[in-house]
């Protein structure tokens, strides 16, 4: 995607349980990547376990589907973020198209720019998202320690997102998800309610 490449403190504090114990009532269930990225509807970047530019400096990843084409599985998104080096926003538009995974489903997206992205769960109000390519990503995971490092998720790139209706609320079962099938040695905060509003005023388009 356009710079973002991709890509909640307060959430991260509500993720206490175990494994063992969030294992159990996890539900298993198909995830539709297409179904999930609706039109008109406001997705947040709220966590990610990999640093876009380096130094964590791009944050505040806002999405929304701009328009959608059930028939050739091609849509385009409006992006907007910031550096938190300084206050400017940055807007762009991405062109995408959807792929069926084994299972038939429209979870597989390839941008126009060479990234490639798996959604791994979704629940209507949030997805879990692995990026399979991008050439923005840099280096490892290094901040926000977790104790959850087990498996074959190693080295697995992902990012939460979010609906904005539902930004107040814990999304359990995507954690769970994000937790159980990436790489979670470390993650990156990427939501801040103070610092992700009233972009409109220093908005540049990219």
């Amino acid at each position: 995607m356009v710079r973002l490449a991709c890509t909640i403190s307060i959430f991260l504090l509500h993720v206490t349980t175990s494994f063992a114990e969030d294992s159990k009532a996890y539900p298993a269930k198909q995830p539709n990547g297409w179904d999930f990225l609706k039109e008109d509807v406001t997705l947040y970047l709220v966590a990610r376990n990999y640093d876009l530019y380096g130094d964590n400096k791009t944050d505040c990843l806002i999405s929304k589907t701009v328009s959608k084409d059930n028939q050739s599985h091609k849509l385009s998104q409006e992006l907007h973020f910031k550096n938190t080096s300084g206050s400017q926003w940055y807007k762009g538009i991405v062109n995408m198209t959807a792929y069926r995974d084994d299972h038939g489903v429209y979870n597989f997206m390839n941008t126009t720019t060479g990234a490639r992205y798996n959604f791994l769960y979704t629940d209507g109000e949030c997805g879990v998202v692995e990026v399979l390519y991008n050439n923005h990503i840099k280096s490892s995971p290094t901040t926000s320690s977790t104790n959850d490092t087990k498996r074959s998720n190693e080295g697995r790139l992902c990012a939460i997102w979010v609906t904005e209706g539902a930004l107040s609320k814990a999304h359990d079962d995507c954690w769970h998800s994000f937790r159980c099938e990436c790489d979670n040695k470390s993650i990156y905060p990427a939501f801040n309610r103070t610092e992700c509003k009233n972009r409109a005023d220093t908005e540049t388009r990219n």
